[in-house]
């Protein structure tokens, strides 16, 4: 008998220890579920914030001139700024908004601008040119090779996608052409554009391209220091960097601009990014947004 009971509480303890497992794995389950299900309701409540500050924001655009105000009835207005600097809307939705006049346009190319952005991006010397002259070549209607350019019969020979021949499409095109492989994503969507703005706006600048167009280093930094304490006018630009505004120089925030929102909870961060081209003028689209992107 005392073989069958040992056996008997052999058995029982199997049993038991698989109940407990089998206990566990259905605990964890639930608790995955549970997660999976904040997760979703977290994700569905931040879109939501987004979606709504999305549709303030575009309604004082509409409503409201492109500059802050500090005195202004919009909560908004007080608090925007068109330079890429965050600010909050309520206490959940950060909005960045950069005004394109600010940025380097690659398709209507200011030659001394780019060569000299491009230095402050850490881009050698000796392909500064390569890559200046050659994104030149991409874009003209000709096969005529630039000194340190290059054209068709370069990227044939290399089995590379040939110049377009026209305007780029996207700042990323920039990739394709020689030269550019110091440049990465983030850089050239952070400071380059290729949308049909025309002008530039210093005032705007992201600080990279603000020293690049100065060329010192001094005024650019307490230029930078006004913005950022939000007392930087275009009087006291012009007064410190000596620059007027001319055919090609702006102090009007452009038609073009890059927004992202963003909101966090509880870990999870989600991000809303978009381009907007401002019509006062029309009253059927007086906003037209592309480029949607979610992360």
């Amino acid at each position: 008998m005392k073989p069958q009971s040992g056996i008997a509480l052999i058995q029982v303890l199997i049993i038991s220890l698989v109940l407990t497992m089998l206990s566990l794995f259905i605990l964890q389950s639930v608790k995955r579920q549970v997660d999976v299900s904040e997760m979703v309701k977290a994700n569905f409540s931040l879109r939501l914030a987004i979606e709504n500050a999305e549709a303030e924001l575009l309604k004082t655009l509409v409503e409201f001139r492109p500059y802050r105000n500090e005195s202004s009835e919009s909560e908004i207005v007080r608090n925007w700024n068109f330079y890429n600097q965050p600010f909050s809307m309520g206490n959940s939705v950060t909005i960045q908004i950069q005004d394109v006049r600010g940025l380097v346009n690659l398709n209507y190319i200011n030659k001394q601008l780019l060569l000299n952005t491009l230095q402050e991006l850490g881009v050698k010397k000796k392909e500064l040119r390569v890559l200046v002259e050659s994104l030149q070549d991409w874009i003209d209607s000709d096969d005529l090779k630039r000194l340190n350019g290059a054209e068709k019969s370069y990227y044939e020979y290399l089995n590379k996608v040939p110049p377009r021949n026209n305007i780029l499409t996207s700042t990323q095109e920039l990739k394709n052409v020689r030269g550019s492989q110091a440049l990465s994503d983030k850089t050239l969507d952070d400071y380059f554009t290729v949308l049909n703005q025309i002008g530039f706006n210093p005032m705007n600048s992201p600080e990279v391209v603000l020293k690049a167009f100065l060329g010192d280093v001094r005024v650019a930094e307490q230029i930078m220091a006004l913005r950022n304490s939000h007392q930087l006018t275009e009087q006291k630009f012009k007064s410190l960097s000596g620059i007027q505004s001319d055919e090609y120089i702006s102090f009007a925030t452009g038609s073009y601009l890059k927004v992202q929102l963003s909101a966090a909870r509880g870990g999870i961060v989600l991000k809303k990014a978009f381009d907007i081209r401002l019509k006062p003028a029309s009253t059927s689209s007086p906003v037209i947004i592309s480029n949607v992107i979610w992360n």
